[in-house]
């Protein structure tokens, strides 16, 4: 789906995953947030996948698609490449699975020697490879004056629509407001009392 134009409420979709527990549970809960721009929230979405494996991009592509939102989204943002450990997200699949442009955003650069060592170290690493080859390159972005950084990495848009996106999704933070809720979700497992709980309907 291409981008045409970013509007103030553009519908995102911001991914995060629940933090790996001390006793290494087979699977780890994946969440979706819905925003609108980065004022709205409009809901949530749910699925889980397997630690160290290799079904997030099925999953996530999965969750998004049979979601009541789906017809109104425009973007997805991933909160880094890699869920429940190293269940790495192949990007132009995901891309392709759902014709949505898609964003994977981190509040620090990426260490990809750290992720070509670790990648070694587990099956199926021709397929993380790849993974982390078709990523693309690493983009810096300053969404706030006098703040860090933030990194990206996109499939489906332009650099430009890309920093418009940005523009709209950070609001609170340097950090897109759909991404921040997702990881405050995704380490609580409950949705921020300030958002308006009438719209948390998951799916």
């Amino acid at each position: 789906m291409e981008l045409k134009t970013v509007k103030r409420e553009i519908r995102i979709v911001g991914v995060d995953d629940a933090p790996l527990a001390t006793q290494r549970p087979k699977r780890i809960d994946v969440f979706g947030v819905v925003y609108r721009g980065g004022y709205w929230f409009d809901g949530l979405m749910r699925t889980d996948v397997e630690v160290d494996g290799v079904d997030a991009t099925e999953r996530i592509a999965q969750m998004i698609l049979i979601s009541r939102h789906f017809k109104q989204l425009r973007v997805t943002m991933l909160h880094g490449l890699t869920f429940a450990g190293m269940n790495m997200v192949n990007l132009k699949t995901l891309y392709d699975m759902t014709e949505l442009p898609t964003i994977v955003v981190t509040d620090r650069k990426p260490r990809i020697a750290d992720f070509e060592e670790a990648i070694e170290k587990l099956e199926n690493s021709e397929f993380r490879k790849t993974a982390l080859n078709v990523a693309g390159e690493i983009t810096q972005i300053r969404t706030k004056p006098n703040a860090k950084p933030i990194y990206v990495q996109f499939k489906g848009l332009k650099l430009d629509q890309l920093k418009e996106v940005m523009n709209v999704s950070c609001t609170r933070s340097r950090l897109p407001e759909p991404i921040r809720v997702a990881h405050l979700v995704a380490s609580t497992g409950e949705i921020p009392k300030r958002l308006n709980s009438s719209r948390c309907k998951s799916q």
